[in-house]
């Protein structure tokens, strides 16, 4: 350790203690420490729950470690309502979970030592130990400093090689804490970054929606492809000459998208990402399902860059109204991705937005068949939808006036689009 770092560490001494008492005082703590005093149990505090508490942030998880088989003192938390209790691997070192509002994972201790069991981990912040019950604290790699400095490094380079998806962990650190990766790290993980084609897609997938859940993504893509890890994270080469030269999506940490649920945001990210590789809808869920997304947030990525092609192919006002109707519930997701696509200063996100809706009435195809006489085919599923969409634009404001207009429209009737609120075509 530099002498400077060793004088750093007794000065922050004071703020640590402070960060200690805070995380005493919560009252899940408070009741672990009852029931490691009580059963006499060694438990430690570890990882990024420890790393989270002490910097004040949401712990999404607790991360325990103690010398014996986890699963009965699962048990004991599940007698205490922290949740259920199951146990996620009986081979060396054993782990159990207990799942509830919040999870606690609890680990067996390995090397046979606290400190040996934090050398094995991969980065210093992740690898201090909080004692309950007796509340000493280990942090024998200087990881409450670098937390402090913002500064991630790793342990050694050994541990990274054994498992590479560390080096993703890492820019999903940098996304989610805001640390700056030092020399070494970022040399090693260039070293390893081959490694994660071998890494289970499903453990990257998992990596990647926390990254993309981040308020801010751009450094940590940026240092994704600064190590050579792109293709091996995205399953796509990464683009050349971007926007800028930023070597990531434009726009993909614009202040709208930091509004937005994670779950959302992460959806209009994953689509710029699509965009800027040049893939279209079918091939963007294609290439999302080969990275064991989910078939569901898959078909949502390409509704979303299918209404932003169609959007760029409006030509007039019922073209608009059809647009409307088409994104129904993605329309708000839909209209932000396009304004992230299109140039800063287009109308067209502005004037779709300003299309307000009418009453919807209740039409079904059953309707349409009774009416018309005509049997079940994709005609009547073509006349719901341009009823649909000319109940949306008021011109069809009640069923007496929908039955009206689809015998009109059947016998060839039907009105020409006047201009709306779009107004004329050469202003779309």
């Amino acid at each position: 350790m530099r002498p400077d770092d060793r004088r750093d560490r007794l000065r922050n001494k004071p703020a640590l203690l402070r960060r200690l008492a805070r995380v005493e005082r919560r009252a899940d703590i408070r009741i672990l420490e009852a029931l490691c005093r009580l059963q006499g149990q060694t438990v430690w505090l570890v990882g990024g729950a420890l790393r989270d508490l002490l910097s004040n942030r949401t712990v999404a998880e607790i991360d325990l470690v103690l010398p014996a088989d986890p699963l009965p003192f699962a048990r004991e938390l599940e007698a205490l309502g922290f949740g259920t209790a199951v146990a996620l691997s009986d081979l060396s070192p054993r782990v159990a979970r207990v799942a509830g509002r919040r999870d606690v994972d609890i680990a067996e201790l390995t090397g046979g030592s606290i400190e040996a069991d934090l050398g094995r981990r991969d980065f210093t912040v992740n690898a201090m130990a909080w004692e309950l019950g007796s509340r000493h604290f280990v942090d024998p790699f200087g990881g409450v400093l670098d937390l402090s400095r913002r500064r991630l490094c790793m342990i050694s380079s050994r541990n990274l090689r054994e498992d590479a998806l560390r080096v993703l962990r890492a820019a999903r650190l940098i996304a989610t804490h805001g640390l700056r990766p030092d020399r070494a790290l970022t040399a090693a993980s260039r070293r390893e970054a081959g490694e994660l084609a071998r890494v289970a897609p499903e453990r990257v997938r998992a990596e990647v929606v926390k990254l993309l859940d981040s308020p801010s993504v751009t450094e940590a893509l940026r240092w994704l492809r600064r190590v050579s890890a792109w293709d091996h994270v995205f399953g796509e080469p990464a683009v050349e000459g971007t926007p800028g030269g930023r070597g990531v999506p434009s726009r993909i940490d614009d202040s709208s998208l930091r509004r937005l649920p994670p779950e959302s945001r992460r959806r209009i990210r994953l689509c710029l990402i699509a965009a800027w590789l040049g893939l279209p809808p079918a091939s963007a869920a294609r290439w999302l399902l080969q990275r064991r997304f989910s078939r569901q947030e898959a078909g949502a990525v390409a509704a979303l860059l299918d209404l932003t092609e169609k959007a760029r192919k409006i030509r007039d006002p019922r073209g608009a109204w059809a647009w409307v109707r088409d994104s129904a519930d993605r329309r708000s997701e839909a209209l932000l991705l396009l304004r992230l696509l299109l140039p800063p200063r287009s109308e067209l996100p502005r004037r779709l937005a300003a299309l307000h809706p009418r009453r919807k009435i209740r039409l079904t195809g059953r309707d349409i068949m009774d009416w018309l006489q005509i049997p079940s085919g994709p005609r009547v599923g073509s006349l719901l939808r341009e009823a649909e969409i000319e109940t949306l634009r008021g011109r069809i404001r009640s069923r007496r006036e929908a039955r009206r207009w689809l015998v009109q429209t059947r016998g060839g009737g039907r009105e020409g689009p006047a201009d709306g609120p779009l107004g004329p075509l050469h202003r779309l």
